[in-house]
């Protein structure tokens, strides 16, 4: 069944006119990382006659009633199951919808966390019952009609993060300020994550109908966003105003969906925020999912498949994160998959192509991303041993790197290291990235700069780590006054605001605009035009484009094809 196409949209669905079918951190705010308790696997229960409240917000589902809470003047509705629990046989399996429910359902409190390591602790947490989201809705909405509805897909590297992360007193996530700020309404969700998310084996494929296997993440991402267009205009939403978008991790989820014809339709604008359009080769992932069946002692069983499906899975986490850091941080080799079906090629290959279905998108970064503590930049750096280090990481450009970014341009060499590191990993792909999506759409292309640094008075001077990974989703999430041991300033609430016009107006028209900035352009090859988003928002042109080139020429072909 044909979808009907976008009301505020214009024109074709991308160059070729791909037709849009129906549904077929901060100091420790580091979205990316996860540390949140660990919850029982019994998720979220049906609710029984008697615990229904007669006052509480019930709202009817295609697949039965779910009953939620006020949340100040927001609807929160936690835990909504959009898929049954991916465990046992649907182990490695595309995810299955969910079985209706007869009696209403509670829908109080946030699901478990997909199974996980955590960063911190190397504790495992969460559940593989975990296919949930979260909707929340405005009590009473500032305007008539449907709502336009914003899907945030959460970070960690697809190996870690949830809809729950809490950082410094904050539940990042939670979308009930946004809802009733912004007049919208909000979800968010969960998916597979790590090996369960991941795993990509040759006896995977042979029981595939489709003969592949991987990505299975990606598809629970996808069956969400079809519960969101079947169901959520009993929340007062509008399925044909859906906006996609997702930090680090999730944000290159994002961009695997914008590239993936399975996903056509399901959304009709997208955010990528600090993340790469990147896909491994489906070998790689098979002999990561070897591995893995080595070290869960399945690999020389009669049946290897039905012995990992038989693993604790506990026990295949730990075999699937041998790899660790100097640091001890985990290394997780998940992620979206160029297995033929979900992801036919890389992501930016598509694009250049235009084979795509194209929709408005906004993409950007952070100006000092790995100043993160998650990325494990010393603090106390010498000149000297900042010159050791590139020599270390870039041994046949490393004058070439020193004489770009020397130390004596910056206050700190640590500054110098996130200055190349964040080029490196973030801003310059950035740059690839919207090249590509500009040259195979005809739908707009946006580009930012997010550089507000947190001034105001804490325990810590958050000063010196800048606009760092992760720091804009306080923000947009409108809770910097609920960051702990922290007192806004006023150009932290003219951040909040700005930050919260862009993002909704492009989910309401497509365009993103504020009061507070000037008008954003959208993106020209040959000007390279971004927004930077600031206290005081200006359109510059031209981002570190000499550095981006360097890296580009010396270092981008074999990361970013095209």
């Amino acid at each position: 069944m044909r979808k009907e196409t976008n009301r505020w949209m214009v024109g074709s669905r991308g160059k070729r006119g791909v037709v849009l079918l129906a549904a077929t951190g901060v100091l420790t705010v580091a979205a990316a990382s996860c540390s949140v308790p660990n919850a029982s696997p019994a998720a979220v229960p049906t609710a029984k006659r008697g615990d229904v409240q007669p006052d509480a917000a019930r709202v009817q589902t295609n697949l039965g009633a779910v009953v939620g809470k006020h949340e100040g003047a927001a609807l929160a509705f936690l835990g909504i199951p959009f898929a049954e629990a991916p465990v046992d046989s649907l182990r490695w399996r595309p995810p299955v919808p969910v079985e209706p429910w007869e009696m209403p359902r509670e829908a109080k409190r946030f699901p478990p966390p997909c199974l996980q390591i955590d960063r911190k602790t190397h504790e495992v947490i969460g559940a593989e019952d975990c296919l949930y989201l979260n909707v929340w809705r405005p009590a009473a909405p500032g305007t008539s009609g449907p709502l336009p509805v914003i899907v945030f897909i959460h970070g960690g590297g697809n190996i870690q993060g949830s809809t729950s992360v809490e950082r410094s007193g904050v539940r990042l996530y939670d979308g009930a300020k946004l809802a009733v700020r912004g007049d919208v309404v909000v979800v968010t969700l969960q998916y597979r994550l790590g090996p369960f998310g991941y795993l990509t084996l040759p006896s995977l494929d042979e029981e595939s109908k489709t003969g592949t296997s991987g990505n299975w993440a990606l598809m629970d991402q996808m069956l969400a966003l079809r519960w969101v267009h079947d169901n959520i205009a009993a929340f007062s939403g509008d399925p044909h105003r859906v906006l996609l978008f997702g930090e680090s991790g999730g944000a290159t989820d994002v961009c695997a969906l914008l590239a993936s014809p399975l996903a056509a339709g399901l959304f009709d604008a997208a955010i990528i925020q600090s993340g790469g359009c990147t896909a491994k080769p489906q070998s790689r992932m098979v002999a990561w999912s070897k591995e893995i069946a080595e070290g869960a002692h399945c690999a020389d069983a009669a049946d290897p498949l039905q012995c990992l499906r038989g693993r604790p899975g506990e026990q295949l986490l730990r075999a699937a994160n041998l790899l660790t850091t100097d640091k001890g941080d985990i290394v997780g080799r998940g992620g979206p998959t160029i297995d033929g079906y979900v992801l036919a090629d890389h992501p930016v290959k598509v694009f250049a192509r235009g084979d795509y279905s194209g929709v408005p998108v906004i993409i950007g970064v952070n100006a000092q991303e790995t100043a993160s503590p998650r990325f494990g930049i010393p603090w106390r750096l010498t000149a000297d041993q900042y010159r050791n280090i590139i020599e270390q990481r870039f041994p046949a450009t490393y004058l070439q790197i020193l004489k770009l970014y020397p130390a004596a341009d910056y206050s700190l060499p640590h500054n110098a290291l996130v200055a190349v590191t964040t080029d490196r990993q973030f801003v310059c792909p950035a740059r690839l990235y919207a090249h590509a999506l500009a040259r195979g759409q005809s739908e707009p292309v946006y580009r930012y700069l997010y550089t507000h640094k947190m001034s105001g008075a804490s325990r810590f001077d958050l000063t010196l780590l800048g606009a760092a990974h992760g720091f804009e989703l306080l923000y947009i999430f409108q809770h910097v006054e609920d960051f702990t041991h922290y007192t806004p300033t006023p150009e932290d609430a003219r951040v909040e605001k700005l930050i919260l016009e862009l993002w909704i107006s492009m989910a309401r028209t497509g365009r993103p605009s504020s009061e507070y900035a000037p008008a954003w352009p959208t993106y020209d090859l040959r000007t390279d035009p971004y927004l930077v988003i600031a206290a005081s928002p200006a359109v510059k042109e031209g981002l570190r484009i000499e550095k981006c080139n360097f890296w580009r020429t010396t270092y981008g072909r074999r990361r970013h094809p095209h």
